[in-house]
């Protein structure tokens, strides 16, 4: 909803594609994915989309281009310089930021401390996360980094409370970012 329609759009952390393929046939944008494996650009290439292989958090890395929006969706976490990586799309987006993290606040992973056990942050193998928010955490770091949130979307959690209570009940939260101006 939030993308219009023929945009240009950057998905750091395309993965195989299926974002920028599911925004280029409905909002028909001009997309460019970047992702860390090789074999998911290969698939997202093999979708007719317009993806490579770079490592976000090399220093050496560096957006070269402007985008309407660029997509950082659940990739912070993931990277061991989450702030250099925010710093890098700064003026790199004319409209929006758009982010999406898992929530450490979510009720399970309390309970799950509640109960003496660490909160399961990962699918593949334990080191896969390597930095953790709340949604209020988030707020505050993202405001700490220069940009201001516009609107926030949570799309899993539990029934209808992850849309009143956010930290406590999404699962997974979207941030539509902006820079703040100077």
């Amino acid at each position: 909803e939030v993308i219009e329609e023929g945009s240009s759009v950057l998905d750091i952390g395309c993965g195989n594609g299926a974002t920028l393929k599911f925004l280029k046939e409905q909002k028909n944008v001009k997309g460019e994915g970047i992702d860390i494996s090789q074999e998911a650009v290969k698939i997202a290439r093999s979708k007719g989309l317009k993806a490579f292989v770079a490592d976000i958090s090399s220093p050496d890395f560096r957006i070269t281009n402007e985008y309407d929006y660029i997509i950082l969706s659940e990739v912070l976490e993931h990277v061991p310089n989450p702030e250099e990586i925010m710093e890098k799309v700064k003026g790199k987006f004319r409209k929006m930021l758009i982010v999406s993290i898992p929530n450490i606040g979510h009720y399970m992973h309390r309970l799950r401390l509640l109960f003496g056990r660490f909160p399961i942050q990962w699918v593949y193998h334990p080191g896969e996360h390597l930095r953790f928010w709340t949604v209020k955490d988030f707020k505050k770091w993202v405001n700490y980094l220069g940009f201001r949130i516009v609107d926030i979307c949570t799309f899993t959690g539990f029934l209808f409370l992850h849309k009143f209570m956010p930290n406590l009940f999404a699962d997974s939260v979207i941030f539509l970012l902006k820079e703040i101006e100077k």
